[in-house]
């Protein structure tokens, strides 16, 4: 499932829908406003500091910079604009992710409490196997080999706007 962006090029729906609410939430509402050939390299640093103040992670801002960084590139190709303000910008720093592991004990806390729950393949699953969520929403049942004992993790699905892509 491909959209086509400003470019011409393909993209995958999910990252179309997931740019396009970057864009509509936070692009739009803060330098929308300010004409194509007005807009400064100090314009989008301070709307990076203002998203960082309010509690953007690092990785959200860079998101944004790369949908902002596309959009410029191509106003330059089109001789809408002289240069690519985006490029005179510095990003925030990127923090190293720490995830949060479960103890044993909570894992066995977890599989007690989820016995009989309609969720409780998927916790056992995810638990044993260490399957992300996606990826256990993603599995069907010709990914299970059960002569083979064996189970074959080959997708991903996402969850946005209340359904599965």
């Amino acid at each position: 499932m491909y959209k086509s962006c400003a470019s011409g090029l393909p993209i995958r729906e999910t990252t179309y829908i997931k740019q396009f609410e970057f864009y509509t939430r936070c692009i739009l509402p803060a330098i929308g406003q300010i004409q194509l050939q007005k807009l400064t390299a100090q314009n989008i640093q301070n709307f990076y500091s203002e998203l960082v103040k309010k509690g953007a992670k690092p990785g959200s801002v860079r998101i944004i910079h790369t949908i902002l960084h596309k959009a410029f590139k191509q106003a330059v190709n089109w001789n809408l604009i002289s240069r690519n303000v985006c490029d005179f910008v510095t990003l925030p720093r990127m923090q190293k992710y720490q995830p949060q592991m479960l103890t044993k004990e909570q894992m066995i806390l977890l599989l007690k409490r989820s016995q009989g729950h309609h969720l409780e393949t998927f916790i056992w699953l995810g638990l044993s196997l260490g399957l992300r969520n996606g990826e256990l929403h993603a599995l069907r049942w010709s990914d299970i080999d059960l002569e083979e004992r064996t189970l074959r993790v080959e997708r991903t699905v996402s969850w946005i706007k209340g359904r599965f892509i």
